[in-house]
C-alpha cells in the first residue's frame, strides 16, 4: 500500500501506538504484494456480526486454495 493507507491503518487500529507497535519502515522495506481474501459481511466483530454465507464458506475457501495452489506450484 501507500504512506496514505497508514492513516486508515491507526485509525483503525484502537491501541496504535501505546499498546500497539507496528514496523511499518520494516514491512516497506520488503516490498511483496498482498491480497485481503475474507468474509463478506456487516458488523464485523460485535454481537450484530453477520456474513454473507456463500461467501464466506464456499467463495473464501476456494479462492484461497486456488491462490495459495498457483503461488506454491
Amino acid at each position: 500500500g501507500d504512506r496514505e493507507d497508514l492513516g486508515a491503518l491507526q485509525y483503525n487500529t484502537p491501541a496504535w501506538g501505546p499498546k500497539y507497535t507496528h514496523p511499518i519502515e520494516d514491512i516497506a522495506e520488503i516490498n511483496v504484494p498482498v491480497v485481503n481474501i475474507g468474509t463478506y459481511g456487516k458488523d464485523g466483530h460485535k454481537l450484530t456480526e453477520r456474513v454473507h454465507m456463500k461467501h464466506t464458506f464456499e467463495h473464501v475457501p476456494n479462492i484461497t486454495y486456488n491462490a495459495l495452489k498457483r503461488l506454491l506450484a
